[in-house]
């Protein structure tokens, strides 16, 4: 069967000059991702102020890394309907293809976020309709069957959930030589999940999943040369290769406006700096790692001084990005941030999505006869074709 790019037709914001990095020399990595896992519909409620944009730790490391330069696609199912149709849209426009992003019978997946004064909050039901969101919608291992079989292998599978479909699509795609990343999003007990444990080059997690980095990390349960990254937010991150010892990479100071979607900026970044050096694409070294992993948690620390989990991609440019990081590094290591092409980061700056004093930095999806808040329609008319609009500056309903 002939494979297909999932990406074909979407044009990447941002590029690298083949000699901009001294983290290493780009090699023949291919550039491009799949992600399968998590993607709600993020509701950003800040102030009386309503904003939509997709989420979850899929979504934003397919749209962070697309930010980046990189041909990104996000699989899976999301519901039919218009909280569905919002979500593709705004992958959409962050340049990441949904071409295989199906929409299915059901609803789809919302995580409402409030933030201001008093922090970040998470709520799975909506304060103006009160519907209860439903849990993530699973990719199904018929689709991944599908899936496996009909496209062109990327240089990155990343999953973020373990169940029979994503793991069955590590699998068929490992075998084709693509690099596995892996990041639960809690324990590794279940079957699945250790399946996937064992499939990764790449594991990150987080020490709020869960996972003891002195039990079943401890002893060596996955793939020698397993790069391992156990991220703790301001108290940084701990990483190595195989059954090395564990190494400390601090976490940068950057004041503070959200910290949401900063695993998220660390892990597209990280992958984003590992796979221009040729050493490390094929043996990676214990240096290779910690370089990387510095720069992205550069990256991330800048990502907090904006609201929402992609706000600064919203809000700023690549190049922008990239020279508010090397300040951050510089004094620290000699390492070289990548920078973008100059006319790539040109574009990237003009693009027309990029809403300016907007301190959301991003747009409200609306249509008719839906929850203006969480997308829920209000009547019992077949929704699946509502046709979305973007605007900034309609408050949330009381």
């Amino acid at each position: 069967m002939k494979t297909a790019k999932p990406w074909a037709g979407v044009t990447a914001r941002c590029t690298l000059p083949e000699d901009s990095s001294d983290i290493g020399q780009p090699g023949t990595f291919p550039r491009s991702v799949i992600a399968a896992g998590y993607t709600p519909l993020d509701v950003v409620l800040h102030g009386e102020h309503v904003r939509h944009s997709a989420g979850g730790t899929a979504g934003n490391v397919a749209a962070i890394l697309a930010f980046l330069g990189w041909e990104s696609a996000v699989v899976g199912e999301v519901g039919s309907d218009p909280a569905g149709s919002a979500l593709r849209a705004d992958l959409e426009r962050s340049g990441v293809s949904t071409v295989h992003l199906l929409q299915t019978t059901g609803s789809t997946t919302r995580v409402v976020h409030k933030t201001g004064a008093n922090g970040h909050s998470y709520h799975f039901s909506c304060p103006s309709c009160g519907v209860r969101f439903p849990r993530n919608r699973r990719l199904s291992t018929t689709n991944a069957e599908r899936l496996a079989e009909l496209l062109d292998p990327p240089g990155v599978f990343f999953f973020d959930r373990a169940n029979p479909g994503t793991v069955r699509l590590a699998e068929k795609l490992a075998d084709r030589g693509v690099l596995i990343v892996f990041e639960p999003a809690s324990g590794i007990k279940a079957a699945y999940a250790l399946k996937a444990f064992h499939l990764a080059h790449i594991l990150k997690f987080s020490t709020d999943s869960g996972i003891n980095l002195h039990g079943a990390l401890g002893i060596g349960l996955g793939r020698r040369d397993q790069i391992q990254i156990s991220t703790s937010g301001r108290r940084g991150a701990q990483y190595r290769v195989g059954d090395s010892r564990w190494r400390t990479s601090p976490a940068f100071e950057y004041p503070t406006v959200d910290e949401a979607g900063a695993g998220d900026w660390t892990t597209a970044c990280f992958l984003h700096a590992l796979t221009q050096n040729t050493q490390a694409q094929n043996n990676p070294t214990v240096e290779n790692v910690g370089d990387a992993l510095t720069w992205a948690q550069a990256v991330a620390a800048v990502s907090c001084g904006f609201t929402g989990a992609r706000g600064l991609a919203h809000a700023r440019s690549c190049e922008t990005v990239l020279q508010s990081a090397q300040q951050l590094v510089e004094p620290a290591t000699a390492l070289v941030i990548p920078t973008t092409n100059t006319t790539e980061s040109a574009a990237c700056s003009t693009n027309p999505y990029r809403i300016k004093n907007d301190e959301l930095s991003l747009l409200r999806a609306y249509t008719r006869d839906v929850c203006s808040t969480c997308l829920e329609p209000t009547t019992s008319a077949d929704r699946s074709t509502a046709v979305i609009s973007w605007d900034n500056s309609i408050p949330m309903a009381a």
